[in-house]
């Protein structure tokens, strides 16, 4: 009873107004009413009412400030994208200059510099300009709310003993075989009617390093995007019904930094440490780089989806050029996140939604892929084991149609210029010209759990390369 007395003083001076938390008057109330003192439970009640109020003031306090800092986002994500467009101006001027009337790179002294430069700030600014973006997602908000408690442990549960909403459901592969490096002059290709079948299984290394291993995946309709009022639902990403009417083969995994290496003798990647960089994404790969002009880093004329050349130069362009495949490119939007979704309909592919934005670990999203929560932000990553920032690709569980890192690790890059959808649609190649911004699916290391989703878009300026970007193959077929 004392314990009590000394407890309900406590209360009646209004000291828990201030420092006390929820769980500590819900922990008082239980103790009081265990005692059987009904004043001190009386006394509790009150003071829980109050502190009730007190929450609504700060809460609206805290809209307040919400919007006044949204606006400063805003204001400042215009000025970037003004100064970004006027120096992917200055690059096309300076880079004409660099290549050449004939089209052909010079050595241009007076240019040379001052393009490196523009890139350089370019590339500091989309870097900028990305993370805004980000911010706004997550601090407007469009998206609905967390599911219940209820549903969210119903679905972790669902997800620990089945790893995935659908069994494994296999299907052919295509294997590439790139071992050779640069010197080859071809890369043969095998193909294989079953996971089974596959020499190592699915998950073996030499499919990150030596080997591309593509799954085949059947057309099909689907909806993509998310509904209004579903958990996380995004302002793009109006659902619409979507035909796939070819067949297609897409990468298991990311495209690694061994594999980039061997096809295009260089390791760009900003994670390359010696003895762990193998097997880890590649990024800091532009979609120039990867299907158009790789040596000065600009589009080809006409490209997609005007045209599907790609450049000699580019990774799409020697795997073309050694293996004769010649729709081997970049996924479109709608075939990534067919893809992706497996016939699943919820935020991750696994059957589940992430259950709060603001958890510091996400028990779903951990599962399936590499996020800022389980990205590991000490350390130094160049250097370290793959613990922090990118993980080895294949890490986490596959989706219903055994591909891996869907969700995080790396934001992949996709054909399409990114613009609103157009609604129902046939094999959709995304927004029209003169819309410069290509398509990035998936999330990456650095994004919180809701921006790893099934139906998450971003964007960014085709030429940059940055340390959260990277891609994998497709190939449609007739």
């Amino acid at each position: 009873m004392k314990k009590v007395t000394v407890m309900m003083a406590a209360v009646l001076w209004g000291c828990s107004l201030i420092s006390a938390t929820a769980a500590s008057l819900e922990q008082l109330e239980k103790e009081s009413v265990d005692t059987g003192n009904p004043e001190v439970t009386k006394a509790v009640q009150q003071e829980i009412q109050l502190l009730d109020a007190v929450r609504a003031l700060e809460g609206q306090a805290q809209v307040t400030n919400s919007i006044a800092q949204r606006q400063q986002i805003m204001n400042r994500f215009v000025e970037c994208r003004k100064e970004i467009v006027a120096l992917q101006a200055k690059q096309r001027e300076l880079s004409k200059i660099v290549k050449g009337p004939t089209g052909v790179q010079v050595n241009d002294q007076s240019s040379g510099p001052e393009l490196a430069g523009v890139r350089g700030r370019l590339m500091t600014l989309q870097r900028e300009e990305r993370q805004l973006a980000l911010a706004m997602s997550d601090s407007t908000a469009p998206r609905a709310a967390t599911p219940s408690t209820q549903t969210a442990q119903q679905q972790r549960a669902r997800l620990v003993s089945t790893s995935n909403a659908a069994p494994f459901e296999d299907g052919a592969y295509m294997v590439i075989d790139i071992s050779k490096g640069t010197s080859a002059t071809t890369y043969p290709v095998t193909h294989f009617d079953s996971s089974a079948k596959l020499p190592g299984g699915a998950n073996d290394v030499l499919y990150k390093t030596e080997k591309l291993l593509l799954r085949r995946i059947p057309s099909g309709t689907f909806m993509m995007g998310s509904a209004v009022g579903a958990p996380y639902h995004g302002h793009d990403e109006v659902q619409h019904s979507v035909t796939l009417t070819k067949n297609f083969y897409i990468g298991v995994f990311e495209m690694t930094q061994r594999q980039w290496e061997l096809v295009m003798g260089k390791r760009p990647s900003r994670f390359k440490n010696p003895t762990f960089y193998q097997t880890r994404p590649v990024e800091c790969v532009s979609y120039y780089e990867i299907r158009e002009d790789s040596q000065i880093n600009m589009a080809s004329d006409p490209d997609w989806p005007q045209s599907n050349q790609v450049h000699p130069h580019s990774f799409v362009g020697r795997l073309r050029a050694k293996t004769g495949l010649t729709t081997l490119d970049l996924p479109t939007e709608a075939q990534w996140e067919y893809a992706c979704r497996g016939g699943t309909t919820t935020g991750l592919n696994s059957g589940s939604y992430p259950n709060d934005r603001s958890d510091l670990v996400d028990p779903a999203l951990n599962a399936v892929g590499r996020y800022i929560r389980n990205a590991g932000q000490n350390g130094n990553p160049e250097y370290g084991e793959p613990n922090s920032a990118t993980a080895t690709v294949g890490s986490y569980l596959p989706n219903r149609w055994g591909l891996y890192d869907m969700h995080g690790n790396v934001l992949e890059w996709c054909l399409d210029r990114y613009g609103e959808y157009s609604g129902k649609a046939k094999d959709p190649v995304g927004a029209p010209a003169p819309i410069f911004a290509r398509v990035l699916r998936g999330g990456a290391w650095r994004y919180g759990a809701t921006s790893c989703l099934s139906a998450f878009r971003g964007s960014c300026d085709p030429g940059a390369q940055l340390d959260d970007s990277g891609f994998r193959i497709a190939m449609t077929l007739p």
